[in-house]
């Protein structure tokens, strides 16, 4: 049993998802949608309280290189297409820790303890619902109508309009839970929204470190033939932006993905520090060691719902989004 260990230094555990890449067509005609480089003549509108400069900056051309993607002329409707496989079976699951080595045993245990009490229907409905929502899309989603359909390796397929769950969320929603709970599941994942013919559309942006005179400004993910791609790692983000246990949803009311801190790179904001981030939950499992009991992580619940247990569903959707979750320092 660990001896006042209330930190994990080298922990790391496998994610249960893998994203592949989106792929981005013309609905009606399937053909891939090419990034093009364009150029630009833009102004130099940074804010001074210099009326000198504003009439010098207009006098300046500010020539800029950018990358777009656009459907074509006579297509409205933009199609994505990408895969998503969950792959929990914690038997299997790469983990690496070293300064709690009872670890791999505790987390085992609490998998089956939420699994037994039902624990992945609460992050199953979630991770289905953002997927019928066509949140993958990111800003591609604003339009006048989402459709998705999904192929499932359990050997079943859905469909869903406009964000509406219909009679195929539940069965969705099981064969997500089947995946969380052990099985290998991979959801071939169809996405139509419809914008308007010829309408601007948005892969990933690449970050872009070259900032010479004649860099290109704005960088889009493509593949090796020019076709736009989004990112699986943005898609993945997507997917797990279901954290409404945070401390602060009631004033803000808007998900936020699941990490460690709470982080959300938009609003430059961390919603998950001191007490309610990742480290804290896990340090209370770890006291948990401490505490002196041999019979199990069941324990912890002393016959109360597993909801009962603060932050369980948060903590256990960390664990699904997986990464190098030690802390520094040595053991306290």
């Amino acid at each position: 049993m660990a001896k006042k260990s209330n930190t994990l230094s080298n922990f790391a555990i496998e994610s249960a998802f893998g994203l592949s890449s989106g792929r981005m067509f013309n609905h009606h005609s399937g053909e891939p949608i090419k990034v093009q480089l364009k150029g630009l003549l833009g102004t130099q509108s940074q804010f001074t309280k210099d009326e000198k400069k504003i009439e010098q900056s207009m006098n300046k051309p500010n020539p800029q290189k950018v990358e777009i993607a656009m459907l074509d002329q006579n297509e409205d409707t933009l199609r994505v297409t990408f895969t998503w496989k969950i792959i929990r079976d914690i038997e299997r699951m790469n983990i690496t820790m070293s300064s709690v080595p009872e670890m791999y045993t505790i987390l085992r245990q609490l998998h089956e303890a939420y699994k037994e009490q039902n624990g992945y229907q609460v992050l199953a409905e979630r991770y289905a619902a953002q997927i019928v929502k066509g949140e993958p899309l990111f800003r591609n989603r604003y339009g006048l109508g989402i459709g998705v359909t999904v192929k499932s390796s359990l050997g079943r397929e859905y469909h869903f309009d406009n964000r509406q769950p219909g009679n195929d969320f539940e069965a969705f929603v099981e064969d997500v839970k089947r995946g969380l709970e052990g099985e290998i599941v991979v959801f071939d994942i169809d996405m139509t929204s419809k914008i308007g013919k010829g309408q601007q559309v948005f892969p990933s942006q690449e970050m872009e470190m070259n900032s010479g005179k004649n860099a290109v400004s704005r960088v889009l993910d493509k593949d090796l033939q020019g076709n736009a791609m989004m990112h699986p790692w943005k898609l993945g983000n997507a997917i797990r932006t279901i954290d409404t246990w945070y401390p602060e949803y009631d004033q803000h009311g808007f998900a936020i993905a699941v990490e460690p801190y709470g982080a959300n790179i938009r609003r430059f904001t961390a919603f998950r520090t001191g007490s309610a981030s990742y480290y804290s939950r896990q340090k209370e499992v770890l006291q948990y060691l401490d505490s002196g009991k041999k019979q199990g992580v069941v324990e912890i619940l002393d016959g109360k719902p597993i909801d009962e247990i603060r932050d369980i569903h948060y903590f256990m959707a960390m664990l699904c989004r997986g990464g190098v979750l030690g802390t520094e320092g040595k053991n306290q």
